[in-house]
């Protein structure tokens, strides 16, 4: 059984934890808004990260409702749990595997379902723990060439130290759901009547091109280049082709990121 370092691992996100959720916010608007939550209501946030979705889902259901986080991450559900009110609890966990006391109202993930092991199982189980005709709304990067915020990093990697390995597109990974129709068939026989609109939309990310080539190469050298022994030269050589690649989509406003994001509505039937 492979023994993953989730202080490593979570690092990076913890260091880029403000760049990271200005950037997400324009899909967090699109799914609070298609979720529509109602003050009183119980949500469950799977792969809830540092928190963001947490807050806002807190914010929606009131003093009244009851937010519960799931992260696998100790670290992360740690930040959450710190940033999170009375009423959010953070649990520590598989949220494709853990089972719960009570049903709840309503179920959403930014960028949090597409890394199980086994996603028609995962559904199975995140079906149980919501009431019949419950809502899961949950978010999905669409196709790589559609998303420069991953492929402006690659490229700047390759451009000086060779081809990367290609990921599995079917492997988990955050592109595991690009192909959102493929995707709803699978949940689809699991209890859920599943609807996936796509959009495209601008990631405002609130940074200069040298801001974000500091972020991306904090992450990129904790996942991408983790077995790469980079000099100083290389590092350098890395940033400033993240300089230039962001430095494209650079306005009045910072750097604006084009994307294209499924977002899922999966209402659970009997």
């Amino acid at each position: 059984m492979q023994i993953i370092d989730w202080d490593a691992m979570s690092a990076p996100w913890l260091k880029s934890e403000s760049g990271l959720e200005a950037t997400h916010q324009t899909v967090l608007d699109g799914l609070m808004q298609r979720t529509g939550l109602e003050v009183g209501q119980r949500v469950l946030d799977i792969g809830c990260g540092t928190g963001a979705s947490l807050l806002a889902a807190a914010a929606a259901v009131g003093e009244t409702g009851q937010v519960t986080g799931v992260d696998i991450a100790p670290p992360l559900a740690a930040r959450a749990r710190e940033r999170a009110p009375q009423t959010v609890n953070v649990l520590v966990g598989d949220a494709g595997t853990l089972e719960h006391d009570q049903p709840f109202d309503v179920a959403i993930s930014l960028f949090g379902t597409m890394f199980f092991a086994d996603t028609q199982a995962a559904f199975a189980t995140i079906r149980k723990a919501l009431k019949p005709g419950a809502k899961f709304v949950f978010s999905a990067w669409g196709p790589p060439p559609r998303n420069p915020w991953f492929g402006i990093p690659r490229a700047s990697i390759e451009a000086h130290l060779g081809p990367l390995p290609k990921p599995d597109p079917a492997a988990p990974g955050p592109f595991r759901f690009a192909d959102a129709q493929t995707i709803a068939n699978t949940i689809s026989t699991v209890g859920w009547d599943v609807n996936v609109e796509t959009e495209a939309l601008v990631l405002r990310t609130g940074q200069d091109p040298d801001g974000l080539a500091k972020m991306h190469m904090t992450i990129a050298e904790a996942l991408m280049l983790a077995d790469h022994d980079l000099s100083d030269a290389d590092r350098d050589a890395i940033r400033n082709n993240l300089r230039n690649g962001f430095g494209r989509h650079h306005g009045e406003n910072g750097v604006l990121v084009p994307a294209e994001v499924h977002f899922f509505t999966a209402v659970a039937v009997d």
